[in-house]
C-alpha cells in the first residue's frame, strides 16, 4: 500500500484495544452483516476477501427472511435493525458463530437497541465496526453513533462522521473499495484486438445519458451496454460480471462516471474493477483519485467532457501510451486494491495479534 499517497486519517483520541481479549482460535472469525442487494457484489467480494486472508466468516443478511419477520414489517413497517425478530435472529447467529469482529455493510450508524443485542451477543471487547459505499451527509435517523469504527470510501463522508462521533473513541478513517479479480478475471493485454473506442458498461441513466450525448456532441465514440442503453446486444438487461469484465477488455478505453447521490469526491466501484479486468479506466478528477492511482500513469481522468475528448482522442493516437497506462492500472489494482487487500488492513488494525496471510 502507497502510504504516502493513501493516507489514514482517524479520530486522534481512538486507542486500538479492541483484541484485548483471549483468542484461542488460529483464524480470525468476522461476521459480516449486510442489507441484501441483486445487482452490488460488494458484500460477496468483502467476503472473499476476507477468506483469502485466512479469516474463517459468516454472512447475515438483513432482510427479513422468517415468517415473524415478514409479518412485523408488514404490520409496523419495522425492518433491518428495527425488526425485533430480526435482531434476535442476527443476535442467535452471532452468538454462535462467536466472533472476533462484526463488520456491517454500508451503515455508518445503528439504533441503540440493535447495538445492545450485537454486544450481548459477541465477547466483551468485540469491535463493531461499519464500512460505507454510498455517501452521506449525516446518520440516518433512529441510528446512533455507536460503531466502535467507521470506514468511508469518499472521502466527502469524513467531517459529517467526525461531527456524529465527536467525543467517543470510534475510530473514523478512510479506505478506499477495490475489486476481487475471481470475478474480474483479466487476460493478456493485447491492444491490437481492441475497439479504437469508448466503452461504458452499466446502467444509463438519464444522468449519464446526457453526459455521453455531450461527448457524442463532440464527435466522440462511444458504445453503451447495460440497463437503459438502448443496445440490443446487452437486451437492455443486467450484465454479469464476467461479460463487463470481456467488454473492458474489447476496448481501449473504459468511461467511468459518478452516480449522483452516490459518489462525490471517492471512487466507485467500477474505478477499481476497470483495471482489475485489464482495461484502461477513465475517471473523473476528483479528490480521492490520486490517493489510490496515479493520473496519467495508472489510469485517466477528466475534468470535462470537452477535456476528456481532447485527451483520448490524443491516446487514440498513440496506442503504446495506452498500452503503458493499462498495463500500469492493472499492475496497481492487483497489487494494492484487491478485496483481499482491504481485509488484511482491517483486520491490521482490529485485529493485530491475530495471524495473517501474506
Amino acid at each position: 500500500m502507497n502510504s504516502a499517497r493513501w493516507t489514514d486519517e482517524c479520530n486522534p483520541t481512538c486507542l486500538s484495544s479492541f483484541s484485548m481479549y483471549d483468542l484461542s482460535d488460529n483464524a480470525p472469525r468476522i461476521a459480516i452483516i449486510r442489507k441484501a442487494s441483486r445487482l452490488l457484489t460488494w458484500g460477496d467480494d468483502v467476503l472473499e476477501g476476507f477468506r483469502q486472508a485466512g479469516a474463517n466468516t459468516l454472512m447475515i443478511e438483513l432482510r427479513n427472511e422468517a415468517i415473524t419477520e415478514r409479518w412485523e414489517q408488514l404490520r409496523s413497517g419495522k425492518r433491518h435493525f428495527s425488526s425485533q425478530s430480526g435482531m434476535l435472529r442476527i443476535a442467535t447467529s452471532l452468538r454462535k458463530f462467536d466472533p472476533h469482529l462484526v463488520l456491517i455493510l454500508n451503515f455508518a450508524g445503528i439504533p441503540d437497541s440493535a447495538d445492545k443485542q450485537i454486544r450481548g451477543a459477541v465477547r466483551p471487547g468485540v469491535p463493531v465496526v461499519g464500512w460505507l459505499c454510498d455517501r452521506i451527509e449525516h446518520l440516518p435517523h433512529g441510528n446512533s453513533p455507536s460503531l466502535d469504527g467507521v470506514y468511508y470510501f469518499d472521502s466527502i463522508c469524513r467531517k459529517p462522521l467526525l461531527k456524529a462521533y465527536a467525543g467517543t473513541d470510534a475510530r473514523i478513517s478512510y479506505l478506499p473499495l477495490a475489486a476481487c479479480p475471481k470475478r474480474y478475471k483479466s487476460k493478456p493485454i493485447i491492444l491490437a484486438t481492441r475497439k479504437p473506442r469508448a466503452v461504458f458498461a452499466g446502467n444509463c441513466t438519464p444522468e449519464r445519458m446526457a453526459v455521453f450525448d455531450e461527448f457524442r456532441a463532440l464527435k466522440g465514440e462511444i458504445d453503451l451496454f447495460g440497463p437503459n442503453s438502448k443496445n440490443t446486444r446487452s437486451r437492455g438487461g443486467q450484465l454479469s460480471p464476467d461479460r463487463i469484465a470481456i467488454l473492458y477488455q474489447e476496448y481501449m478505453v473504459s468511461f467511468n462516471l459518478l452516480q449522483p447521490g452516490n459518489t462525490t469526491q471517492g471512487l466507485n466501484l467500477r474505478a477499481f474493477e476497470i483495471p482489475c479486468a485489464g482495461g484502461l479506466a477513465i475517471y473523473p478528477d476528483v479528490p480521492d483519485l490520486a490517493k489510490c492511482f496515479n493520473p496519467g500513469i495508472e489510469m485517466v481522468s477528466y475534468g470535462s467532457i470537452s477535456e476528456l475528448k481532447d485527451t483520448l482522442d490524443l491516446l487514440l493516437r498513440n496506442p503504446d501510451r495506452i498500452d503503458a497506462i493499462t498495463r500500469a492500472g492493472h499492475a496497481r489494482a492487483l497489487s494494492e486494491h484487491t478485496f483481499f487487500h482491504r481485509a488484511k488492513h482491517i483486520l491490521n488494525e482490529y485485529l493485530p495479534i491475530l495471524p495473517i496471510l501474506s
